[in-house]
Order: structure tokens, then C-alpha cells, then sequence
């Protein structure tokens, strides 16, 4: 599964940010009621990953309204004031070859 940038990052704070939690709750709990142990465990198991799908679900809905609101028509490459007889002529030059990824056979074996 392929994760947008915006997921892998909401993700991360998510799972930081239980670690940050899970050491607030180690240092300040009620020792009469529960022992540090026990604190520890329930944050592992149910805060750890209740707070990474959080932050993955409030990354990826961020990288969907990110891809949303931006215009159809928008160019990949912002345009720079560049003066276009500073730019040496590049007529003359000779492209780069284009490559080709070779394929590899069935089950990783070399073809000799």
C-alpha cells in the first residue's frame, strides 16, 4: 500500500505523538489504582495505534482537499523571470538517450 506524503506524515505525528502521551501517562498516573505496567500496556496496544490511523486518516484527508482545491490547469513547473536570450541555445546539443528499464523473467532468474 502506497502512501501520499501528506498520510506518511500525519501518520508519523500520530505515532509520535502516542509515544509523548504513553511517557505523560507512565510519569502521572494513580499508583493505588493501577500499576505503571499495566499503563504502559493499554498505551501500546489500543493508544499507539488508534492515534497513527488517526493521524494517517487526518493526513490522507488533508492530501485529498490538497489535491482538490488546486486548479486543473495548474503548470508542474513554476515559471521563473528567466531572460530568454541569457539562456545559451540548446538547438545543437544532442538529447539525452531515453532508458529503458529492462524487465526481470519469472521468479528472479537470469537468463544467460
Amino acid at each position: 500500500m502506497r502512501l501520499s506524503g501528506f498520510t506518511r506524515i500525519g501518520a508519523m505525528i500520530g505515532f509520535f505523538g502516542a509515544f509523548a502521551i504513553m511517557l505523560i501517562s507512565a510519569l502521572q498516573f494513580d499508583s493505588d489504582e493501577v500499576s505503571r505496567k499495566d499503563v504502559l500496556l493499554a498505551e501500546l496496544l489500543f493508544g499507539v495505534p488508534i492515534f497513527t490511523i488517526a493521524g494517517a486518516a487526518i493526513g490522507a484527508g488533508w492530501d485529498f482537499f490538497e489535491k482538490r482545491s488546486a486548479p486543473a490547469n495548474a503548470p508542474d513547473v513554476v515559471e521563473t523571470d528567466v531572460d530568454p536570450e541569457s539562456v545559451p541555445d540548446a538547438a545543437g546539443s544532442i538529447p539525452n538517450p531515453t532508458r529503458r528499464r529492462r524487465r526481470k523473467p519469472p521468479g528472479g532468474r537470469r537468463q544467460r
